[in-house]
């Protein structure tokens, strides 16, 4: 009698666990999106959309205020050949590994700012010449942090990106191993640090005995404009429109007119 009903229960254990070995093996309902493209896996939620979309829109709109971007041609003269550029056509200037750099150079002596070169960092604990601080330096002790170094005159910064609008009017700005510099435009004249339009004028009177050619030369300079400095519209981006500074300020900031002709970003109270 025991023995049956150890077969019997045996029996029912065998017909209940082969549903189960079954479905075990068969594929489930739930794996069978694996087959689905890469794209719906891929695919954001509604709510990021909505967050990419505006991020976008924010994004062009700044894009359509700035206008489109100058790249800066990259020409590669001689050392030789730059020193001999004037330096009122040097928007910026580029200073040497271990000299000084940023608040050790005045702004009278180098408008735009002493920059270091590609590879040194303007350091504001490293000691040369007996002095702390404001030195250019190649050492990772002197230049792991932005804390220790200013990166607005590090690593190259000297380059038309940063500093083209101080190039004067009718100029172009290109860079160089050296730092950049400005280019008058063809058909103007670089004269006294500026570009000039040159205007000859050849007026002939003929009599019987004799022709006089009588040749005058003059020179206008194109009209002057806004220029937008190194520290202009901080925090937030600085553009000259109808010969006027006008600032696209990060959010939290908003543009401020100090006059007609300058903005400044300030932070929304």
């Amino acid at each position: 009698m025991y023995s049956k009903i150890l077969l019997v229960g045996a029996l029912a254990l065998g017909e209940t666990a082969a549903p189960s070995a079954q479905r075990a093996t068969a594929p489930s309902a739930q794996q069978q999106p694996l087959a689905a493209g890469v794209s719906d896996f891929l695919a954001f939620p509604d709510e990021e959309k909505d967050l990419n979309l505006k991020s976008k829109s924010e994004f062009e709109k700044i894009a359509a205020l700035k206008g489109a971007g100058e790249a800066a041609a990259f020409t590669d003269i001689t050392e030789e050949e730059f020193n001999q550029i004037n330096k009122a056509m040097k928007p910026c200037f580029q200073s040497l590994n271990r000299q000084a750099c940023g608040g050790r150079a005045s702004a009278t002596e180098y408008p735009g700012g002493l920059h270091c070169p590609p590879g040194s960092c303007c350091s504001k604990t490293v000691i040369e010449q007996g002095k702390i601080g404001n030195w250019c330096s190649q050492s990772w002790v002197f230049c792991s942090t932005s804390i220790i170094y200013d990166p607005a005159y590090s690593y190259g910064s000297c380059k038309c990106d940063s500093y083209r609008n101080r190039c004067p009017v009718g100029s172009s700005c290109f860079d160089s191993s050296f730092g950049a510099f400005c280019k008058c435009n063809e058909d103007l004249e670089e004269r006294e640090g500026g570009c000039h339009f040159t205007t000859t004028t050849t007026t002939t009177t003929t009599t019987t005995t004799t022709t006089t050619t009588t040749t005058t030369t003059t020179t206008t300079t194109p009209p002057p404009r806004s220029l937008c400095k190194v520290d202009d519209c901080r925090p937030g981006f600085c553009d000259v429109i109808d010969n006027k500074v006008v600032c696209t300020c990060v959010g939290g900031y908003v543009s401020k007119k100090l006059s007609e002709e300058k903005e400044q970003c300030v932070f929304n109270y």
